[in-house]
């Protein structure tokens, strides 16, 4: 992998805290305040937009507090809407009941929120790499009819357009005919 693929371009830091000043990363002046050639580890969480593919920056690590332990990358589909805020693997059947800090939450549901505007129906999924932690099965509300729950730690990637690649697998029995 070449020295390159590790950073951020520092047009692209630019370009986003202009347009998001109040973003991690940014001053109120819309100038970055770190420096172009951060490494992606250290850098600020990034988001893309569900109009296009632009990237843009947020803040997002945390304590990782949960039953089972350590934190892991996850890539997956992100759903917000009315009572549902759930994150499924990539091809798996799972649906995971998703909580956690609100400055790691609300951008991902803004993206939802844009992208089910422009498609002018609810639950639009939202492509999320994401830092998470297995915190068990929920013993109330919503929450219970999922598989567990995650709580979020960090998003490293969030696209309003999901790869080809990361599919949700159907786990409804089939019915012979």
């Amino acid at each position: 992998m070449g020295a390159g693929r590790n950073h951020f371009p520092g047009s692209l830091v630019v370009a986003l805290c202009f347009g998001f000043p109040w973003l991690a990363g940014c001053t109120q002046s819309g100038a970055p305040s770190v420096p172009a050639s951060m490494p992606v580890a250290s850098a600020p969480l990034v988001m893309a937009s569900a109009e296009a593919d632009e990237r843009i920056a947020v803040a997002g690590t945390g304590a990782a507090s949960a039953v089972n332990g350590s934190s892991k990358l996850v890539k997956g589909i992100y759903t917000w809407g009315a009572e549902v805020e759930t994150l499924s693997p990539c091809n798996t059947d799972k649906t995971y009941w998703l909580e956690g800090r609100e400055e790691l939450l609300v951008p991902l549901q803004d993206l939802a929120m844009k992208k089910a505007d422009a498609a002018n129906e609810a639950y639009q999924p939202i492509y999320v790499e994401a830092q998470v932690v297995y915190a068990g099965q929920a013993t109330d509300g919503f929450a219970v009819d999922y598989d567990g729950v995650m709580q979020l730690q960090a998003v490293k990637i969030a696209s309003g357009n999901v790869p080809s690649q990361c599919k949700l697998l159907d786990n409804s029995p089939s019915v012979a005919k």
